[in-house]
């Protein structure tokens, strides 16, 4: 389709008065591609082939938006109880497999392996006549036309056909079955509940059509291959447009609504081939767009919309088209404003036309009045592509959404600067203001939230980790070069104030190590916050316990698989006064102490309680004690010796662990290790009185 709408890299829109930065991160917070994305949702369209398998020479191909991994993602109701929103109805058609027509004129009717062939002629584009070349006298699907002398096949009557054998159908308990237009419609009453929701039997209701194979690929459809070879966006490979042409079409009992002769004509049929589109070419980044409109044109259109679905999708597939690919990567939100454009060009021009036909129109039949009032809704559409949205989510959480806050108050801090960004511009602060934030909001309401199954309660605060994942790939990595995921992630972690907040973070960032190995580090952190959040609970609580036995367990595995988080560890030994097995670990850490390069170690109010005396005094005071991690080595070294000096040996190792600690005190130069080595005297002082009054003799 030839379009006059150019794409537009500006900042702000005008029309809508939207900034398209603020736009984009609101459809990616909305839309994550992790719950929309084909890798997540083909589980539903496998459940469905399986549920509806093929049989008897017949073909079964399950359409529609669940199978294009078009549907709206599943959503829970703010209702009283909560109650899962129905997913969207199931297409299928009915391939009968002894019954394929010619989308050309057959040459000898006899000498053919084709039930009939197809007529274009004198019908609107994008529907036929079947031709029949043989029929049976008792067959009651086909018209006789005199005046053509030829044998027709009845649309009319292929439904009474389908309808008449209703009764025999087989059907559950739950399902009703009912004729809708050309589809046999089953019902399934039931109620969808968190634990069925992805169940393909429970709650979906099905539109079985009867559609006939067709071969080859029609003529008036070759333009497509064409175009396809020609795209901008080189979203489809060549391979699989020449599979999808080699598939052929279908045709369906569907006249057209200005035809004269209704029970003779058929409609032509891509629904299979754009169903391979859909799984096979589009991207989760174009999926994330198209799904976002979807719900645009839900809301705001309601249960009778002015223009169906389909034509929504026949603009969406063309946009692929004209679009190269990354422009939905990297522009969400103008790729959104574009479908729209685009759509109001074809109102203006009174023709939508469909993906595969160009030719047919989708709004042929609309009267000017109708033509006028689309028009006008769907510029309602373009001019506020935010508002419906947030009045959508107002009762409804999607995916693992908050369910203490509506959408609209987690994202307050984006739309709030988003009036400011009219005026300032400035991509930065924008982020920092409006995105982190968001972000943060996010975090903070996820968080608090501690669902009853432990499965969900994971999903809930991965998802919290994850929002700072995109926030870093899609907004910071390219503008802190400096600063690796995992510190960022890090970062964000420690910006919560409350002990428990913070762990569930880490827990989260952690359990998701093996979509991201760098959080594998991570666990010696998580193990200090478990210590530290030992200490929030009364001495001898059973919270006290279970955290203390989650930190060493942790720092145990740590340290046993990576050496690293020695000094954390061994704090935690100190505290607990296992002070041989605290020995153990600093000696083989300082065993090859000249090839080691310090790194530093800091202390902050949160974990003093983990601390011993005098380094808690000294956060007590200070805020925070930090040093390199050689420093807290021989100042632990020190402490275990000094507390176990009724041993000879541990009172000559005291001395010598000074002796090492002043001479690394010399070499780094640093005053943090210096501070240190004053802690680690002072502590030998009070071994030499307590000696002294025992008549030992410890020397320094």
């Amino acid at each position: 389709m030839d379009s006059d709408v150019e794409f537009s890299f500006a900042e702000w829109d005008d029309l809508s008065e939207t900034s398209l930065m603020h736009l984009s991160y609101f459809i990616r917070t909305l839309l994550p591609i992790r719950l929309i994305g084909w890798k997540n949702v083909k589980r539903h369209y496998d459940g469905l082939v399986s549920r509806y398998p093929s049989s008897s020479g017949d073909t079964r191909i399950v359409t529609g938006s669940n199978a294009e991994g078009y549907a709206l993602p599943y959503s829970t109701i703010r209702t009283t109880p909560h109650t899962i929103e129905k997913p969207s109805d199931v297409d299928i058609l009915l391939v009968p497999g002894n019954i394929k027509i010619s989308t050309t004129k057959l040459p000898e009717p006899n000498d053919t392996n084709f039930t009939g062939y197809l007529e274009y002629d004198g019908i609107q584009t994008g529907y036929v006549r079947v031709c029949l070349t043989t029929v049976k006298q008792e067959d009651e699907k086909f018209v006789f036309d005199e005046e053509a002398g030829k044998y027709y096949l009845s649309s009319t009557n292929m439904m009474e056909k389908l309808q008449s054998r209703m009764p025999s159908f087989p059907l559950a308990e739950v399902e009703k079955a009912s004729v809708q237009g050309p589809a046999l419609t089953v019902e399934n009453s039931q109620d969808v509940t968190l634990e069925t929701m992805f169940d393909p039997n429970i709650g979906v209701s099905t539109d079985s059509v009867i559609a006939l194979a067709c071969s080859p690929w029609p003529v008036i459809a070759t333009s497509w291959k064409c175009r396809a070879s020609k795209s901008k966006s080189t979203w489809l490979e060549p391979q699989l447009v020449d599979s999808i042409i080699k598939d052929g079409c279908h045709v369906v009992p569907v006249p057209s609504k200005k035809s004269l002769t209704p029970d003779r004509e058929c409609r032509i049929s891509f629904s299979a081939s754009e169903g391979r589109l859909a799984r096979e070419a589009v991207t989760d980044y174009q999926r994330q767009c198209y799904i976002y409109l979807k719900i645009l044109r839900k809301q705001v259109m309601g249960n009778k919309p002015v223009l169906s679905s389909y034509v929504f999708k026949s603009v969406f597939l063309y946009c692929c088209e004209n679009l190269p690919v990354e422009y939905w990567r990297d522009y969400p939100g103008t790729c959104v404003l574009y479908m729209l454009d685009v759509l109001l060009e074809c109102l203006d021009r009174k023709h939508v036309p469909t993906f595969f036909l160009p030719e047919n129109n989708l709004i042929g039949h609309f009267s000017e009045s109708e033509i006028k009032k689309a028009i006008e809704t769907v510029v309602n559409l373009r001019r506020y592509p935010i508002t419906p949205i947030l009045d959508y989510t107002d009762t409804r959480i999607i995916g693992n959404q908050s369910v203490i806050a509506t959408f609209r108050v987690v994202t307050k801090p984006l739309l709030d600067d988003m009036t400011l960004f009219k005026e300032h511009r400035d991509k930065n602060e924008s982020i920092e203001k409006g995105i982190m934030m968001t972000g943060y909001n996010i975090c903070h309401f996820l968080l608090n939230e501690q669902p009853r199954q432990e499965e969900a309660k994971i999903a809930k605060h991965q998802e919290a980790v994850m929002c700072y994942i995109d926030i870093y790939s899609q907004w910071l990595s390219h503008m802190v070069q400096n600063v690796t995921l995992r510190q960022f992630i890090y970062s964000m972690g420690l910006l919560f104030k409350e002990h428990e907040k913070t762990f569930r973070f880490f827990e989260a960032v952690v359990s998701l190590s093996a979509e991201y190995p760098e959080f594998s580090s991570l666990r010696g952190n998580l193990a200090c916050m478990y210590h530290s959040l030992a200490y929030s609970h009364p001495d001898g609580s059973d919270q006290r316990t279970e955290y203390l036995n989650k930190a060493g367990k942790m720092f145990k595995q740590v340290y046993e698989e990576t050496k690293s988080s020695a000094i954390d560890y061994v704090t935690y030994l100190v505290k607990q006064k296992r002070y041989e097995a605290a020995l153990n670990i600093l000696e083989e850490f300082t065993g090859n102490i000249d090839q080691h390069t310090p790194t530093g170690i800091a202390y902050s109010e949160k974990e003093q309680e983990t601390l011993d005396e005098p380094l808690r005094n000294h956060v007590q005071v200070e805020g925070k004690i930090e040093a390199d991690d050689v420093s807290f080595a021989y100042f632990y070294i020190v402490k275990c010796h000094g507390s176990l000096t009724k041993c000879d040996r541990h009172s000559s190792n005291v001395k010598i662990a000074l002796q090492k600690f002043e001479k690394h005190c010399e070499k780094v130069k640093a005053g943090q290790a210096l501070v240190l080595l004053k802690y680690a005297k002072s502590l030998v002082g009070a071994e030499v009185n307590s000696l002294e009054k025992s008549n030992h003799c410890f020397l320094i």
